[in-house]
């Protein structure tokens, strides 16, 4: 936890040890952070005492954790092999499941390993007032799979469409109604998804 009010220099306020691989996080709240372990899974964090940041709950998943992302009480987060997990947080306690979604990537060539994981990256695209709301892309980093999912329903995500983009992609944000992919030495690729049932570049 790092005070950075003097962005000049910034101040070590708290910290918090945990084991198992930190390979993303994300604020729920102003006094929580949720994490994606890629051995523990999804973690939730109370970080309302800066100097004390601890473990509230955790979730595992059924693979290897890859990325997490909240919006309100819902958590989404990415597994290899397992697929796309959303979460309710409105409850305390353990989060419940509320549905886990299979994606459709292929595996990674010479089989599985630390350096073959697909690193399944993970981007929210709000798009009030259309159909679907709200739409999660899903970029294997390994195929180059981008990967759209109707999530209106937290519930029953419904797969839209597929984008391809470079293999090895570094990562994913969207903005409106767009999507950025960072790829390496091929630029950024900017994905319009005003129709996410017929992505284009």
């Amino acid at each position: 936890m790092l005070d950075v009010s003097n962005p000049s220099q910034p101040t070590l306020r708290g910290a918090l040890d945990l084991k198992g691989g930190v390979v993303a996080s994300t604020v729920l709240d102003p006094k929580t952070i949720v994490t994606a372990n890629m051995v523990a899974g999804v973690q939730v964090l109370d970080v309302s005492d800066p100097a004390k940041p601890a473990l509230l709950t955790s979730h595992p998943t059924e693979g290897y954790t890859q990325d997490v992302l909240a919006s309100s009480a819902h958590v989404y987060a990415t597994d290899d092999p397992t697929g796309l997990y959303v979460l309710d947080l409105s409850k305390r306690g353990s989060p419940a499941e509320l549905s886990v979604t299979e994606l459709d990537v292929p595996p990674p060539p010479g089989g599985i390993g630390l350096i073959d994981f697909p690193q399944i990256r993970l981007a929210m695209v709000d798009r009030p007032g259309a159909q679907p709301a709200r739409v999660a892309a899903v970029l294997d980093r390994t195929s180059g799979h981008l990967l759209f999912y109707d999530i209106s329903n937290p519930a029953a995500p419904a797969r839209l469409s597929l984008f391809k983009v470079p293999p090895r992609s570094e990562t994913l944000k969207a903005h409106g109604q767009r999507v950025y992919v960072a790829a390496g030495a091929e630029g950024v690729h900017v994905i319009d998804v005003s129709d996410p049932q017929k992505p284009a570049s």
